[in-house]
């Protein structure tokens, strides 16, 4: 166990969340300290000692290395932090500075000082801050947007708080047996989380065509008119939305997780209703592919609506969802993730930028929803969307996807993932696997294939948020390592020289 240590004038509720963040920070990093040794301290002494941030606006730092840190699971490169007292001297030698040179991590003796403060950063991230204090900045369906963000653009670009989790790890093995575990399924290094929302399962529909005719005479629409003759034009074409089929040949061998509405049909909602769609319900868990739901674009911040879709949804299936997403990303802050949370879900995938790519929240995830209201931690997991195909695309408009270029654009993000052991979770709908979207399909095939040629676990959302609440039942005692978990998990040690294991089921690792 690793002490988190305040100084006096930190106050109850403030400290409350910065355990939170804290916590959150070594789980995402996947470290654990065995025995209570390990001290941390926010505004007194410990291994590692922070100085507490004391401003309301984040002003965002980047620290570049500076010297090869003693440690032997090696720290990144680059640290981003948006909250940072710059003018502070730090006793020791530099590790990290900023841009100006000036020394914000050092290493005096055995013991590291930080003049800047990640444990406000992941609390102002996982918290959505932002939008809490700044709805206005939320877009007209209720979303903040990379657009709309006062945050810089680079503070998106990595999985920071995993990146943190790294530095948190050797800056404890300098004077403690740190032991990291393995965050990914199947002993992988890092994964890529594979998820399709079915907005539509058919280009054709007569009542559409119908609406959108008698729309364009009573509200003299030309617009409108136009889309009502493409639409009967297509009635006697291909159906180019049905792909069903092709998506997850696309995946395989892979598993993905496909989410459906089941909700009442509003202006924005899919038109399909789920208890008509038995072929493809009956298709999909023939090929052992996970089922959520999508909540309607009304459903937000309403329970009872919430709740009556969890309800369809387990009339149509026959079992109720264990997790599921927002139609249009359409989550308004933490508050319509405490709803969610009280549902009894496993896990949400909603938080993610509806104009382009990033790592939303500071983290690939998954990390556990902390009640705001109550102060305390929920059993929902967020795992935040990365990666969407309408995101990426949005440049082109109703062009062609230039495909190498957005390969260059959605690289980085797979890249920094690998780098820090994060998982990457991302969204194509089944819909653009067809000839109605040429490049979309293309582009996900380039990324499948990077994530295999280099290591990640490929899989539904399920099944990597049971491995990360498999992981949470190991316990670091005093000397030893046990892991009360159903699933084999890689530890690797800091000891001399460094020792990495897998740990089954029932096992424990004796730590000197």
């Amino acid at each position: 166990m690793t002490r988190l240590l305040f100084s006096d004038d930190v106050q109850p509720e403030r400290r409350r969340r910065l355990e939170y963040a804290f916590g959150e920070i070594l789980c995402l990093g996947g470290v654990l300290v065995p025995g209570e040794r390990a001290t941390v301290g926010y505004g007194v002494e410990g291994d590692v000692t922070i100085r507490p941030s004391d401003s309301d606006e984040p002003t965002a730092v980047r620290l570049i290395i500076r010297d090869n840190p003693p440690n032997p699971f090696g720290w990144p490169a680059e640290l981003y932090s948006l909250f940072a007292d710059t003018e502070t001297r730090l006793p020791g030698r530099p590790l990290y500075s900023d841009d100006s040179d000036r020394a914000l991590v050092t290493l005096d003796g055995d013991r590291v000082h930080l003049a800047v403060d990640p444990l406000a950063t992941a609390w102002h991230l996982l918290a959505q801050e932002e939008e809490r204090r700044f709805p206005e900045r939320r877009d007209e369906h209720g979303r903040l947007s990379l657009g709309a963000t006062a945050l810089p653009p680079e503070t998106f670009r990595r999985p920071r708080l995993e990146e943190w989790g790294r530095f948190f790890a050797g800056a404890l093995a300098i004077k403690n047996t740190v032991a990291r575990f393995g965050r990914h399924p199947g002993g992988a290094d890092w994964s890529l989380v594979l998820t399709h929302d079915v907005d539509s399962v058919s280009e054709r529909s007569f009542l559409r065509a119908l609406r959108l005719l008698a729309a364009g005479f009573l509200k003299f629409s030309k617009a409108r008119l136009r889309a009502a003759g493409r639409m009967f034009s297509l009635l006697g074409a291909p159906d180019r939305h049905r792909q069903l089929d092709v998506c997850v040949a696309a995946d395989s061998p892979a598993r993905a997780t496909y989410l459906f509405h089941a909700g009442r049909r509003g202006r924005w909602d899919p038109e399909y209703k789920l208890d008509g769609l038995g072929r493809e319900l009956t298709f999909l868990k023939s090929t052992s592919q996970e089922v959520g739901v999508h909540y309607g674009y009304e459903t937000a911040g309403d329970y009872k609506k919430l709740g009556a879709e969890l309800s369809a949804f387990e009339r149509a299936t026959g079992s109720p969802p264990t997790g599921g997403r927002a139609h249009y990303l359409r989550l308004r802050g933490p508050d319509d993730l405490r709803l969610i949370a009280r549902t009894g879900l496993d896990y949400d995938s909603s938080l993610g930028f509806p104009d382009g790519p990033g790592y939303r929240v500071g983290t690939g995830g998954p990390y556990r929803v902390f009640d705001t209201v109550n102060g305390e931690l929920t059993n929902l997991y967020e795992l935040p969307l990365a990666v969407m195909d309408g995101a990426l695309f949005k440049r082109y408009g109703d062009g062609n996807v230039d495909v190498d270029d957005a390969w260059v654009r959605v690289r980085p993000y797979l890249d920094s993932a690998r780098e820090a052991g994060a998982a990457l979770c991302i969204l194509w709908h089944q819909r653009v696997f067809g000839p109605a979207y040429p490049g979309w399909g293309e582009v996900y095939e380039r990324i499948l294939a990077y994530a295999r040629e280099n290591g990640a676990w490929c899989g539904p959302a399920g099944e990597f948020i049971g491995h990360a609440r498999a992981a949470e039942r190991l316990f670091a005692g005093e000397s030893r390592i046990v892991n009360n978990s159903n699933i084999v998990i890689k530890i690797t040690l800091s000891s001399n020289p460094e020792k990495t294991v897998e740990l089954h089921p029932g096992e424990t690792l004796p730590v000197s």
